[in-house]
């Protein structure tokens, strides 16, 4: 008991910061600040007129094809392709333009919906004009009629993705943008489901605003090295399952709203981590914020059980907000120096005070021989 009022003591100075960060951006979920490219409406004119395009079938090693059928089958491994206009392709496939290495524009202005794996391991690809997707200067525009992102659509290595606008995107299902290693922000106001490996490896993405989020699948955002900070301010209540932030290196503050339990290795991993927000989690699983070396303090108010090695290794670790009648393991906060050394400062403290009381106590006692010595 000594020991969880140490962790309780709250400093004016933090509740200060607390506040501070409340009230500013801090927990704001939008990109205002965050110019967007615009589209290059002229892409098209200047790429058929720099690129010769030759009616042809796709079996030839043409660099430039042009076709007017409505049947084409599925255009891959092709590496000598270098642009495609399909004038009456109306239907998307699975792996349509999968893995075209060097294929820098796809033209197809009557396909007018996505599927798996689409564009994966397209490196090279730098414009797109669908009738449900714009990609040009940078910037992927999903255009309204989409609403879920399929599976590994834009998966590996989009080296012109710098910006995606999703707008009435719901769902962005597995490794949908896996390893977009140039992609920089995402504005997703709409989206209430990321799932496996999502944003996974996005090494250069800084940002997000996905506002009515309720649900994070594995690895979501796991190793994004620019993120700085996180906020989620969804109304959905949600659990998090693994290693949803995991080793995002930048990653200074973290502030989900909805949040019911945080799940294994959530956040570990997290160097320079220093302090987060969770209004609604209840639980902290396995090793969630292992080897998170730099966290200071967590606010959690009613948070009931910590799992084992839950703070492992948070060194700098001295301020905790859970629920009063939390329950933890041995080894939950095995490694937190700093907030050992505090909890045994303030026990110090605690029996010196209680040890100056009793002996006013027997002073009283001994001069007015009434009173109770209290010994507890």
């Amino acid at each position: 008991q000594v020991q969880k009022k140490a962790l309780f003591t709250h400093s004016v100075h933090l509740q200060q910061i607390l506040q501070y960060i409340k009230d500013k951006d801090f927990v704001s979920n939008t990109l205002n600040n965050i110019d967007f490219p615009a589209e290059d409406d002229k892409f098209q004119e200047k790429e058929t007129k720099r690129n010769k395009y030759k009616i042809a079938d796709v079996v030839l090693d043409t660099p430039y094809i042009k076709m007017n059928i409505s049947n084409v089958p599925s255009i891959q491994n092709k590496q000598i392709l270098r642009g495609l206009i399909l004038n009456n392709v109306v239907v998307s496939m699975p792996y349509q333009f999968n893995n075209n290495n060097y294929l820098r524009a796809v033209i197809a202005l009557k396909i007018d919906q996505l599927s798996p794996h689409m564009f994966s391991s397209c490196y090279n690809l730098e414009y797109i004009k669908l009738k449900c997707l714009t990609l040009s200067n940078g910037l992927l525009k999903i255009e309204n009629n989409i609403k879920t992102i399929p599976a590994c659509c834009f998966f590996n290595h989009h080296t012109h993705i710098t910006h995606i606008q999703l707008n009435k995107v719901q769902v962005v299902e597995d490794s949908a943008f896996f390893y977009c290693s140039k992609l920089q922000f995402v504005d997703g106001p709409q989206v209430t489901h990321v799932h496996n490996q999502s944003f996974s490896t996005c090494i250069q993405l800084r940002d997000f605003n996905f506002p009515n989020l309720c649900y994070f699948g594995y690895y979501a955002f796991n190793e994004l090295s620019l993120v700085k900070k996180i906020s989620i301010s969804s109304q959905f209540r949600f659990k998090m399952k693994n290693r949803e932030f995991f080793k995002c290196t930048q990653l200074t503050f973290v502030y989900l709203k909805s949040v019911t339990s945080l799940g294994v290795q959530s956040f570990a991993s997290c160097p320079n981590l220093r302090g987060c927000i969770f209004s609604s989690a209840e639980l902290v699983e396995k090793s969630c914020f292992q080897d998170c070396s730099k966290l200071v303090w967590v606010e959690a108010p009613i948070v009931k059980a910590v799992l084992s090695n839950s703070f492992t290794d948070c060194k700098t670790l001295n301020r905790i907000w859970f629920d009063s009648n939390f329950i933890y393991e041995k080894d939950s906060f095995l490694g937190c120096r700093a907030l050992n050394r505090k909890a045994k400062l303030d026990k110090r403290k605690y029996h010196r005070i209680t040890g100056q009381y009793k002996k006013i106590c027997k002073y009283v006692h001994y001069l007015t021989g009434i009173g109770k010595i209290q010994t507890d």
